[in-house]
């Protein structure tokens, strides 16, 4: 009799135990899961912070200006004259007409004109490249493309900044 009670307490004491294991080794299993998911987790948003950076850093990368050649282009001896004899040269040399060129505003810090340019597709274009690059400092600030059959004309709105501090 003193082994039967001696068994059947042995068993229920390693039932008991086995039953604790098994709480323990679940709840142990639930966050070993809930742990590998927030490394996951984690990893996927250092993914996108990553991704993120190279998109900002793509964007910033850009090159400095050069600051002499900007100076060099902000002339207060630009007179509207001046400038549009320097723009008919440009013209001439890309075979591009201007057909209208109109003065909108004029101070002693900017020159406003709207221009017409009218001539092939690559001629054209790169007048206006040239307006941006090779005159005193400009700023195309509007512009529309109309095509006339295989030529186009190019409406300008741009802005001739002067050095008012010399």
């Amino acid at each position: 009799m003193e082994d039967k009670k001696l068994f059947y307490t042995f068993i229920t004491i390693t039932g008991i135990l086995n039953v604790c294991l098994i709480i323990i080794s679940t709840l142990g299993l639930n966050k070993y899961i809930q742990n590998i998911q927030i490394i996951n987790e984690n990893n996927k948003n250092i993914g996108e912070v990553n991704n993120k950076i190279e998109v900002f850093k793509q964007k910033n990368n850009f090159q400095k200006a050069d600051l002499k050649v900007l100076k060099k282009r902000l002339n207060p001896n630009t007179s509207i004259a001046s400038y549009i004899e320097q723009l008919d040269i440009k013209t001439k040399e890309r075979n591009v007409i201007i057909t209208k060129s109109t003065v909108t505003e004029s101070s002693n810090e900017n020159i406003n004109i709207d221009l017409k340019l009218y001539g092939t597709f690559n001629g054209v274009m790169n007048v206006a490249k040239e307006i941006e690059s090779d005159l005193p400092l400009t700023e195309i600030s509007n512009s529309k493309i109309e095509t006339k059959g295989e030529l186009i004309e190019m409406t300008l709105n741009i802005k001739v900044y002067l050095n008012k501090n010399d």
